[in-house]
């Protein structure tokens, strides 16, 4: 987890949801394992640390980190039914991407050195979350990633659902250089938003 000074929000992007995350297979589909269904990465927020939710925005379940793509033939894209998704038993999970199937978050965060970025570790695997990881039908393929967070990069925009609007007249971002005075120890380069409410400084003096 990590407090934005920009939102004043505590982001988790943590496998602590793996329930909500999981898309769920009924009927024991694709292979008659337990428990099973794909596992991704999702980013909820909190304003106190202790109750966390999904944005409120039409998207906010879309995958934070999505699962990679699945090179394991065209008759396993589907798996919700019968054999509709990578074989556990066939070998084919070695050579489709090492995320195809399930993910999980690392607890934690690492900052960079210069304090711009913030480093997130996941993991990743070619098996289903219920599936036979017991038998290495998959070898060595899977893996942990390294993510990368722009530090307080986190920022959005509201606007109403629309038509026939001016598109000046509807909320922007644009991003822009602007000159500060020299004296600022964040040197002459700031950015701002627009939008039309107005302007205002992203950061200075």
């Amino acid at each position: 987890m990590y407090k934005s000074k920009t939102l004043n929000t505590v982001l988790c992007a943590h496998s602590c949801s793996r329930m909500l995350n999981m898309t769920r297979i009924e009927d024991g589909a694709p292979f008659g394992f337990g428990n099973d269904g794909l596992l991704d990465i999702r980013l909820l927020t909190s304003t106190n640390g202790v109750n966390i939710t999904y944005a409120a925005a039409t998207n906010a379940r879309s995958p934070f980190v999505p699962l990679g793509t699945n090179l394991c033939g065209p008759n396993a894209a589907s798996p919700s039914i019968k054999s509709g998704w990578c074989s556990p038993t066939s070998g084919i999970e070695s050579s489709t991407s090492f995320d195809t199937s399930a993910q999980y978050m690392a607890d934690g965060y690492v900052p960079s050195t210069d304090g711009t970025l913030l480093y997130l570790y996941s993991s990743g695997q070619p098996f289903t979350h219920g599936g036979d990881a017991g038998k290495h039908s998959w070898g060595n393929n899977t893996g942990v990633r390294l993510l990368s967070l722009r530090r307080d990069g986190f920022a959005y925009v509201d606007s109403p659902y629309t038509f026939n609007t001016p598109r000046e007249q509807l909320p922007a971002i644009i991003v822009s250089d602007i000159t500060v005075p020299s004296a600022c120890a964040n040197g002459s380069g700031h950015d701002v938003y627009q939008t039309s409410f107005g302007q205002r400084l992203l950061d200075g003096c």
